[in-house]
């Protein structure tokens, strides 16, 4: 008995003591529901790598210091932030050393390393939550909750949200690794501030990390302007980083959620401002947007009594305002500027309210980038001008002032009748028993007639009285009528200042009749003519580019250089009348590669000014904000430790690892094929060979891009040639100044730095950095002047070679024209210069297309042809692409060349060298032949018979007469 109390005991007291001394279990972070029952889409593709399309937020998304506009997930646990629509890549190789803040790449990664769906395990769910007007959904909710509990910040309302859920994703390779990950990462932004939600299921993130032979996991962010952040789990032990589902915030206690702040500052979304301010509003105007126009000048406005000078600060400096209100419905305001021309108007909904009706104005066409928001906002608001303005005078309400004076029985009193007429208009107009003065008091006798003009002037002493009123007809009937000159002189210049006020009110500035969408392409010079109802129009800017020369009779010259921003606007001025009128017209310029990548109908704004910059649709295999780099096979980085030639690709894998070099994985790290190897000289023409991640596992071939078969046997594509001799350098000298007391070194490392950012990075070195001296300016000011002569490399491939030769100089101003602060290195590489133009900067050495193409060489098969053009630079083409084999025969291009292999087609055969020779076919000949001889031969016959029936009839029904007549 007390043997087996004792034997209980301790198993008793070990439980208690384990229950003591386990942690206190911390629940972990469950995913948002996914998948087709939650709405999501599915996305995959069964290959190696694949991107999502591009999603684009209505208000952009904030990251960093800039506002994104588009973004997309790929297989390998990133959502990226593309630089222009067509630089989409997956980057399946993490970065070795973590964010820094200036990657080249902008993007968010919840697990970034080398994932494989190609083998048909695994997939990837998304959906975009649009929440702009306070719309609720389940998810948006779930995640402003923990981002206010999170933040603090208990005003968080998302506009825009994403939800990404990788499912099953296996490591690559897939069919060798064991183990599967299951996260999620939800990207929320209200406009100004955006952030990062990582959730990864408990006990869903299995990779084997033992199995990992290239760079590991990277998880975090990096803006690509110096905002970043890295998971904490980075510094964490290698077993760590891949069971993230483990790790515990501290923040909201919950295992398996990482939280990021992406907004390096909070800043207004105007965009977002304009949208909702759009939903707010009727889509067209309901109330009479019509019934005042602006006047057409200033001078106009002022004697216009329906209109009032204001001030309306928000409008900048050397403006004016006048406004009119018909009624507490609203008014419309009219702006003018320093000459009195007529620049803009608008309605005002709420009389002298002006901030509420020109606040959404500029959210939708000054303070964002989206010249389709302003569209949107005239649509609402139409724009106010002054074509239909007319002066308060008779006749306005139907134009036709021939019918003011209409009699009772219907007959008008013509223009230019006598006082005694229009007197006897006015006694018996009435309307309702109201006559034209309304009711009076005084009781007129019905026989009142006036003193006439007519009859003052027969007076006999008049010639004395009236010799001082110079001929003008109401002095003289006042100075008559009251015998008093004085008066007279004073209704004389009253009459005076109704003239002008009238003759100001019916003048009109010149107009300017032209484009209103002027339209260039970068470095040509484009040409629109502008011309006026006024022969005496002279024609200026307003402000002077140095991009734009507008001549005095209305000829505007545009050759775009730079995207300096800069408003446009045309001034044309009467000296006649001292009137002016103004046009801005949209001004679209485009900077693609090529001009046929334009997009003119897709246009973001430049700056703050009308100046618009065209969209670009690359092709050709081109990318990048303006099409201007070459797609490459070495713009995603290729295994660690392996090297990347362009226009080849990666070398061979590491030793004692297998495949393409871009992804490389351990031999013999699978069951299957732990066994298989490479055949000896599998693969032909240098060729790389390794086994296939496909089920087989079966040799495969990676193949130089010439060769278009899986042995890299048949050659036949085109590819880039290969530098046989090291060309000379492109050198130029520039004449540089700055006033920080910059050291050689800095001015070294500044100079290269902003070369090394030019669109074409061709940038090698600057071989001589040498200070000029030069006497200190009279203002005392330390201004130190440099030579700097720098080089670059010409290479084969892509623009390159007509960047430098044709727009590297224009390139060099344009970067030392626009400087923006950068990070700091070693040596200070931030030195800012003053703007230089193109007589700062000159050649020292430029070659020309026929010298460089000795450099280059075609290495592979005979026959390639070294073929250049300036968007692709110099190209190996094989003969078998240009039509070398005649009437359809096949072309391969073999080990001695280019060989066609000719075919038959209907009833000949070709043959030769090219298929350019026709022969017929032997037993097509033989059969026509004989075809054609039984066809003479049945020919034959059938005229054989038909002559002997036609014999035949002749002879039994012809009877002659002579033998009648000589019967008895």
């Amino acid at each position: 008995m007390k043997g087996t109390r004792w034997r209980r005991v301790p198993w008793v007291s070990l439980s208690c003591l384990c229950l003591c001394l386990l942690p206190h279990v911390v629940p972990g972070a469950s995913l948002l529901p996914y998948g087709a029952g939650a709405g999501d889409l599915e996305f995959v593709r069964r290959t190696v790598d694949f991107t999502s399309p591009l999603f684009r937020p209505a208000t952009g998304f904030p990251l960093g210091s800039s506002l994104r506009d588009s973004l997309y997930f790929t297989d390998n646990g990133q959502i990226i932030f593309p630089e222009s629509d067509y630089q989409m890549f997956s980057y399946p190789n993490p970065l070795p050393t973590g964010f820094t803040g200036w990657d080249p790449v902008a993007l968010v990664a919840p697990f970034w390393d080398d994932a494989d769906f190609s083998t048909g395990q695994g997939t990837i769910f998304y959906q975009e939550y649009e929440t702009l007007y306070g719309e609720r959904r389940l998810p948006v909710l779930q995640a402003e909750s923990w981002i206010r509990k999170i933040t603090n910040n208990g005003g968080f309302k998302a506009r825009w949200t994403l939800k990404v859920t990788w499912v099953n994703a296996h490591a690559y390779p897939a069919q060798w690794t064991l183990g599967s990950n299951t996260y999620q990462a939800i990207l929320s932004t209200d406009g100004s501030r955006s952030y990062a939600l990582f959730l990864y299921q408990s006990g869903g993130m299995q990779w084997d990390v033992a199995q990992r032979s290239g760079n590991l996991v990277l998880m975090g962010f990096s803006s690509g302007d110096g905002y970043f952040e890295n998971s904490p789990l980075m510094s964490q032990p290698v077993w760590e980083k891949y069971r993230p589902d483990r790790f515990l915030n501290s923040s909201s206690g919950l295992r398996g959620l990482q939280f990021y702040r992406l907004h390096r500052e909070e800043r207004p979304n105007y965009r977002l401002e304009c949208l909702q301010w759009l939903k707010s509003q009727p889509q067209w105007p309901s109330w009479g947007w019509n019934q005042v126009s602006c006047p057409c000048s200033w001078q106009q406005g002022r004697w216009d009594l329906r209109f009032q000078p204001v001030s309306i600060g928000l409008l900048g400096l050397g403006s004016r305002q006048l406004c009119s209100f018909t009624s507490w419905r609203g008014g419309v305001c009219c702006s003018y500027g320093p000459w009195g021309e007529f620049r803009e108007g608008w309605h005002v909904q709420r009389p002298w309210q002006f901030a509420p009706e020109l606040e959404p104005q500029n959210w939708c066409c000054l303070w964002n980038d989206k010249p389709y928001l302003c569209a949107l906002y005239q649509q609402r608001r139409p724009r106010v001008g002054c074509a239909t303005y007319r002066p308060p005078r008779p006749g306005v309400w139907n134009n036709n002032p021939q019918d003011d004076f209409r009699m009772p029985n219907g007959s008008t009193v013509p223009p230019g009748s006598s006082e005694e007429t229009l007197f006897h208009y006015g006694m018996t107009w009435q309307i309702n028993g109201t006559g034209l003065l309304g009711k009076r008091n005084d009781q007129l006798p019905s026989n009142f007639t006036p003193v006439f003009y007519s009859q003052l002037q027969n007076s006999s002493w008049a010639e004395d009285v009236i010799s001082s009123c110079n001929g003008d007809s109401s002095c003289i009937y006042d100075t008559l009528a009251l015998r008093n000159a004085s008066i007279g002189l004073h209704t004389r210049a009253v009459s005076k200042t109704y003239k002008q006020v009238n003759a100001t009110l019916n003048q009109y500035p010149p107009s300017i009749n032209g484009g209103r969408v002027v339209e260039a392409y970068k470095g040509q010079t484009t040409l629109i003519q502008y011309t006026s109802n006024a022969e005496d129009a002279t024609f200026t800017l307003r402000d002077n580019c140095t991009d734009f020369k507008l001549f005095e009779n209305g000829t505007l010259l545009w050759t775009p250089k730079s995207l300096e921003p800069f408003t446009l606007e045309i001034l044309a001025r009467s000296a006649k009348i001292g009137l002016a009128s103004a046009l801005q017209p949209r001004t679209v310029v485009c900077h693609c590669n090529a001009e046929s990548q334009c997009l003119y109908n897709q246009t973001s704004r430049v700056g703050n000014s009308s100046l618009e910059m065209a969209g670009c649709k690359c092709d050709g295999g081109t990318f990048g904000r303006y099409c201007e780099r070459s797609k490459d096979t070495c713009e995603e980085p290729c295994f660690p430790s392996v090297r990347c030639i362009p226009g080849k690709g990666c070398e061979a894998c590491p030793p004692h690892l297998t495949g393409d070099g871009r992804h490389c994985a351990a031999l013999g790290s699978s069951l299957l094929c732990r066994n298989q190897s490479c055949p000896v000289n599998y693969c032909y023409n240098q060729g790389r060979c390794y086994i296939s991640q496909t089920l087989g596992c079966q040799p495969t071939c990676t193949c130089p891009p010439a060769f278009t078969d899986s042995l890299c046997f048949l050659a036949g594509n085109n590819f880039s040639p290969t530098v046989h001799l090291e060309p000379p350098l492109r050198v130029i000298q520039l004449l540089l100044s700055e006033e920080e007391n910059a050291s050689m070194a800095e001015v070294n490392a500044s100079v290269a730095y902003i070369l090394g950012t030019l669109d074409m990075r061709a940038f090698l070195r600057n071989s001589q950095v040498n200070r000029i001296d030069s006497p200190a300016p009279a203002s005392g000011s330390p201004i130190q002047h440099w030579m700097v002569i720098s080089e670059f490399q010409y290479r084969p491939w892509g623009p390159v070679i007509d960047f430098l030769n044709n727009q590297l100089l224009a390139a060099v101003v344009e970067a030392f024209l626009y400087q923006v602060p950068r990070r700091r290195e070693e040596s200070r590489n931030h030195v800012v210069f003053q703007p230089i133009s193109g007589e700062d900067v000159w050649d020292v050495r430029a070659l020309n297309v026929s010298t460089l193409k000795a450099y280059f060489k075609c290495n592979g098969y005979k026959g390639y042809d070294l073929v250049y053009s300036p968007q692709s630079g110099f190209t190996c083409v094989s003969p078998c692409s240009r039509g070398y084999c005649d009437h359809g025969g096949q072309c391969q291009h073999l080990p001695s060349g280019p060989r066609c292999s000719c075919v038959s087609f209907s009833i000949y055969t070709a043959w030769g060298e090219h298929c350019e020779h026709l022969s017929m076919k032997l037993d097509v000949f033989f059969g026509i032949f004989f075809g054609s001889l039984g066809g003479l031969l049945l020919l034959g016959v059938g005229v054989f018979v038909v002559l002997r029936f036609w014999h035949c009839s002749r002879t039994s029904f012809s009877y002659p007469l002579h033998s009648a007549e000589a019967s008895p």
